[in-house]
């Protein structure tokens, strides 16, 4: 039907160390294991400047609210244009916004 559109990206594209690796030991120890900052944020990066517009970004972690229909609503209907100015809006919707201001006029949207 053509509604939603994907682009499925491996962040390990944009490691610069010799492995490609992108995970790291947690800082201060402890089990497990964190994804590198610098990877993941030059393929998000890489990503935004595929689309003319600046979307929605979703991350996901386990700490997160779970993804269902009433997060999706919501992340669909957030605006990516600033009504009172028309700036764009680039702030990733994280888990318990409910406002954006505007990086040019300072207009309080509430979502």
């Amino acid at each position: 039907q053509g509604i939603v559109d994907f682009n499925l990206v491996n962040p390990r594209d944009f490691a610069q160390n010799k492995h490609k690796s992108v995970d790291d030991r947690p800082y201060g120890g402890g089990p497990g294991m964190v994804l590198m900052v610098e990877p993941v944020v030059r393929c998000v990066e890489a990503v935004r400047a595929l689309g003319n517009e600046p979307g929605h970004l979703v991350m996901l972690t386990p700490q997160g609210r779970r993804l269902d229909q009433a997060a999706v609503e919501k992340a669909k209907t957030a605006p990516t244009q600033c009504p009172n100015c028309g700036g764009a809006i680039t702030k990733p919707v994280l888990r318990g916004m409910d406002t954006l201001t505007c990086d040019f006029c300072g207009n309080v949207i509430r979502l």
